[in-house]
């Protein structure tokens, strides 16, 4: 008996993609068959068990653990960082054991008289005890007695005795026949096909992509390899962006995040993997987080008053390229508004547009109001009350600003970006240097595709995600 795979996942998946597993057993026409699955975290600690029925058609077992794999990632954030970190909470490293459980039979061959109640003997082996419940049927069936439901009264290694007189049976070397347990428990047997190192990071690829996706796209060191995001080469930044970008570096040897810019002065960042154990990890490389560079050639800083651009890329300890390279162009047209709102993309790193020209805040107020009696007061033999006195009390007053902000004007691909900007759950807004939760309100949105619109702007609303206490 064994237990196959037929189809897995690549070795890192995004999470918030299908994981599908099947599997195929040599015993899935037993009967209940089920395919038994659990899940291990990288301790190993057993996250989940499931139960899968044989499809129908060939019998695989078939599961998407995407759901389960999906909650175990979140986000890795550290907006003081200016280096490389261990993005823990951006992936996660799991294994998945395979086994299966079904209705067993056990088959004796003949009868014997055991002080004087039915002895089954022949049997190559059993799980029975004392006591325990059973299904007989015979193979040819002559004892009515024997056949259905009977109580273990006695046991050895190869027979067991049953509550039934010998002296009743009509003929007790006739026939052989089965034994099951009478509530149909299954034989139950774990792990009998392991897959280990399997991981998952907290992304998303589109319908049309996932497809042909294989993990090779993001794996460090491969030719091409991606960052981990979608951010669009070419990327227009002002000096005060951060942008966090995650990677799968895949050694522990020494490896940088080189920097070239416009001038010919080069850098780098040493991203080492810590002792082959970060999976995921996450560098700033934004302008205003840049942090401390190891000049190579040329002079310091790397974004000067004269610089136009600089690539970002991954590269081994001789400076040679192991990745894709990014270009981030440096806006210096003149500002009215100082916003900027930092975002999580669908690939799980950070990236941030700036809105430059008018912003207006508005705001509204929402209070619940109830009604009270106005007692009043005696003045001498008159009624009165004072012009104070409140008829209505406000019981809850909630106020709300919103934000309209104005983008300064973007490339088709930049524009296409912003989408992600658009539908994320996580988004800070930046106020005089200093983040705060946000919700972006657009509940639509427009992708302008063609060719002609060569530049183009955008306007968003933003609501904070906290509001000012209040003290009514």
């Amino acid at each position: 008996m064994s237990v196959s795979a037929v189809v897995e996942p690549n070795t890192t998946t995004p999470a918030y993609n299908p994981v599908q597993w099947w599997v195929d057993s040599t015993n899935k026409n037993e009967t209940g068959f089920r395919y038994v699955v659990d899940v291990y975290d990288s301790t190993p600690t057993k996250i989940a068990e499931y139960r899968v029925a044989p499809r129908i058609d060939d019998g695989y077992g078939v599961i998407d653990l995407s759901r389960l794999l999906s909650s175990q990632v979140t986000k890795t954030l550290d907006l003081t960082n200016t280096t490389s970190i261990d993005a823990t909470d951006s992936y996660f490293k799991y294994s998945v054991e395979f086994g299966e459980e079904y209705n067993t039979s056990y088959a004796y061959t003949g009868f014997a008289n055991s002080s004087g109640y039915v002895q089954l003997t022949g049997f190559s082996s059993h799980p029975f005890v004392v006591g325990d419940q059973i299904n007989i049927t015979e193979g040819t069936p002559t004892n009515p007695l024997l056949d259905g439901l009977h109580t273990v009264t006695a046991i050895a290694a190869t027979t067991l005795t049953i509550d039934v007189l010998y002296a009743d049976l009509v003929a007790p070397s006739s026939t052989a026949g089965d034994v099951i347990y009478a509530d149909n428990r299954k034989s139950l047997t774990r792990s009998m096909l392991i897959k280990s190192n399997y991981y998952v990071f907290n992304g998303a690829i589109s319908w049309i992509d996932f497809r042909s996706y294989q993990d090779t796209t993001f794996l460090m060191g491969n030719t091409g390899a991606r960052f981990l995001t979608n951010i669009p080469d070419n990327f227009y930044v002002r000096e005060s962006q951060d942008i966090y970008l995650n990677l799968m570096p895949q050694t522990a040897s020494t490896r940088y995040l080189y920097f070239e810019n416009s001038n010919g002065d080069t850098f780098y960042k040493d991203i080492t993997a810590g002792a082959s154990t970060e999976w995921v990890t996450q560098t700033s490389c934004g302008p205003n987080n840049l942090g401390s560079l190891t000049l190579v050639s040329g002079s310091a800083p790397l974004v000067q008053s004269d610089t136009e651009w600089y690539d970002v890329t991954f590269t081994d300890n001789a400076y040679a390229a192991q990745g894709e390279t990014l270009r981030f162009y440096i806006d210096r047209s003149c500002s009215i508004e100082d916003f900027e709102i930092l975002f999580m993309d669908r690939l799980g790193s950070y990236a941030s547009f700036a809105f430059t020209l008018k912003a207006n805040e508005t705001g509204t107020i929402k209070k619940t109001n109830y009604k009270e009696n106005n007692e009043g007061s005696a003045s001498g033999t008159d009624w009165t009350y004072d012009t104070t006195a409140r008829g209505s009390r406000v019981l809850d007053v909630t106020v709300e600003k919103m934000l309209t902000l104005n983008s300064n004007w973007m490339t088709r691909e930049m524009n296409e970006y912003f989408e992600e900007m658009l539908t994320s759950g996580e988004t800070y807004l930046k106020v005089d240097g200093t983040y705060q939760a946000c919700i972006v309100e657009e509940t639509s949105f427009e992708t302008a595709r063609q060719k002609r619109h060569e530049l183009i702007r955008k306007t968003v609303k933003v609501k904070l995600a906290n509001n000012d206490s209040l003290n009514w």
